[in-house]
Protein backbone atom coordinates (compact mmCIF):
# COMPACT_ATOMS: atom_id res chain seq x y z
CA UNK A 1 0.00 0.00 0.00
CA UNK A 2 1.36 3.42 -1.23
CA UNK A 3 0.23 6.83 0.70
CA UNK A 4 0.59 10.33 -0.65
CA UNK A 5 -0.48 12.96 1.25
CA UNK A 6 -0.25 16.79 0.33
CA UNK A 7 2.95 17.37 1.47
CA UNK A 8 4.47 15.16 -1.25
CA UNK A 9 5.65 12.40 0.66
CA UNK A 10 4.92 8.48 -0.38
CA UNK A 11 5.07 6.36 2.32
CA UNK A 12 5.51 2.24 1.50
CA UNK A 13 6.22 -0.66 3.17
CA UNK A 14 8.97 -3.14 1.74
CA UNK A 15 8.51 -6.55 0.92
CA UNK A 16 10.44 -8.49 2.94
CA UNK A 17 13.71 -8.98 2.10
CA UNK A 18 16.07 -11.99 2.89
CA UNK A 19 19.80 -11.56 3.33
CA UNK A 20 21.14 -14.70 2.80
CA UNK A 21 24.75 -13.59 2.40
CA UNK A 22 26.92 -12.25 4.92
CA UNK A 23 28.42 -8.71 4.21
CA UNK A 24 27.06 -9.12 0.93
CA UNK A 25 24.65 -5.95 0.15
CA UNK A 26 21.28 -6.48 -0.47
CA UNK A 27 18.46 -4.05 -1.77
CA UNK A 28 16.04 -2.99 0.14
CA UNK A 29 14.54 0.29 -1.28
CA UNK A 30 14.72 1.70 -4.75
CA UNK A 31 14.63 4.87 -4.94
CA UNK A 32 12.75 6.41 -7.71
CA UNK A 33 14.48 7.55 -10.44
CA UNK A 34 12.28 9.53 -12.06
CA UNK A 35 12.33 12.88 -10.29
CA UNK A 36 14.80 14.16 -7.65
CA UNK A 37 14.06 12.45 -4.51
CA UNK A 38 15.09 11.43 -1.31
CA UNK A 39 14.05 9.06 1.16
CA UNK A 40 14.01 8.40 5.36
CA UNK A 41 13.63 5.21 6.96
CA UNK A 42 10.54 5.57 9.06
CA UNK A 43 9.88 1.34 10.08
CA UNK A 44 12.34 -1.35 10.76
CA UNK A 45 11.66 -4.90 11.31
CA UNK A 46 13.85 -7.27 11.09
CA UNK A 47 14.36 -11.14 11.88
CA UNK A 48 17.57 -13.25 13.01
CA UNK A 49 17.41 -16.57 11.64
CA UNK A 50 20.54 -17.77 11.46
CA UNK A 51 21.79 -19.78 14.97
CA UNK A 52 23.93 -16.71 16.04
CA UNK A 53 23.46 -12.62 16.93
CA UNK A 54 24.50 -11.51 14.00
CA UNK A 55 24.69 -7.03 13.38
CA UNK A 56 22.62 -5.73 10.89
CA UNK A 57 23.99 -2.40 8.77
CA UNK A 58 21.85 -0.19 7.19
CA UNK A 59 23.22 2.26 4.21
CA UNK A 60 23.52 3.08 0.51
CA UNK A 61 25.46 2.27 -2.16
CA UNK A 62 28.12 5.19 -3.51
CA UNK A 63 30.63 5.02 -6.09
CA UNK A 64 30.00 1.02 -6.29
CA UNK A 65 30.99 0.36 -2.69
CA UNK A 66 28.09 0.02 0.53
CA UNK A 67 28.52 3.14 2.91
CA UNK A 68 26.85 2.64 6.26
CA UNK A 69 24.26 5.35 7.25
CA UNK A 70 22.76 4.53 10.08
CA UNK A 71 24.32 2.57 13.50
CA UNK A 72 25.09 -0.83 13.60
CA UNK A 73 22.08 -2.57 14.75
CA UNK A 74 22.37 -5.91 17.14
CA UNK A 75 19.68 -9.25 16.68
CA UNK A 76 19.76 -11.54 18.87
CA UNK A 77 19.20 -14.83 17.81
CA UNK A 78 16.19 -16.51 16.81
CA UNK A 79 14.51 -13.16 17.78
CA UNK A 80 13.35 -9.90 15.93
CA UNK A 81 13.69 -5.91 16.30
CA UNK A 82 11.21 -3.77 15.83
CA UNK A 83 12.29 0.21 15.52
CA UNK A 84 9.97 2.98 14.52
CA UNK A 85 10.50 6.61 13.76
CA UNK A 86 11.24 8.41 17.00
CA UNK A 87 14.06 5.71 17.46
CA UNK A 88 15.83 5.83 13.43
CA UNK A 89 17.92 8.67 13.13
CA UNK A 90 16.61 11.17 10.38
CA UNK A 91 19.34 10.09 7.53
CA UNK A 92 18.29 11.74 3.90
CA UNK A 93 19.09 8.72 1.42
CA UNK A 94 19.64 9.86 -2.23
CA UNK A 95 20.57 6.43 -3.39
CA UNK A 96 18.89 3.17 -2.86
CA UNK A 97 18.81 1.80 0.66
CA UNK A 98 20.74 -1.50 1.25
CA UNK A 99 21.61 -3.31 4.51
CA UNK A 100 24.30 -6.23 5.07
CA UNK A 101 24.29 -8.50 7.80
CA UNK A 102 27.67 -9.84 9.28
CA UNK A 103 26.15 -13.70 8.99
CA UNK A 104 23.63 -15.32 7.10
CA UNK A 105 22.44 -18.58 5.56
CA UNK A 106 19.86 -19.78 2.96
CA UNK A 107 16.44 -19.90 4.36
CA UNK A 108 14.91 -20.55 6.79
CA UNK A 109 18.27 -19.68 8.58
CA UNK A 110 18.25 -16.26 6.81
CA UNK A 111 18.33 -12.66 8.00
CA UNK A 112 15.12 -10.88 6.98
CA UNK A 113 14.71 -7.41 7.19
CA UNK A 114 11.30 -4.67 6.39
CA UNK A 115 11.14 -1.16 5.86
CA UNK A 116 9.10 1.20 5.54
CA UNK A 117 10.33 4.46 3.68
CA UNK A 118 9.15 8.03 3.54
CA UNK A 119 9.74 9.88 0.14
CA UNK A 120 10.08 13.19 -0.61
CA UNK A 121 9.87 15.02 -3.82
Amino acid sequence: MITVNAQGIRTTPTAIVSIVAALTSTTLYQITTDRITTARIVKVWAANRTGADVQLRIGETVAAAFTQRLPQLRLINADCLVLDEEQIPRFAFTSDIVAQSTGAGAAPNDVQVMIEVEEVR
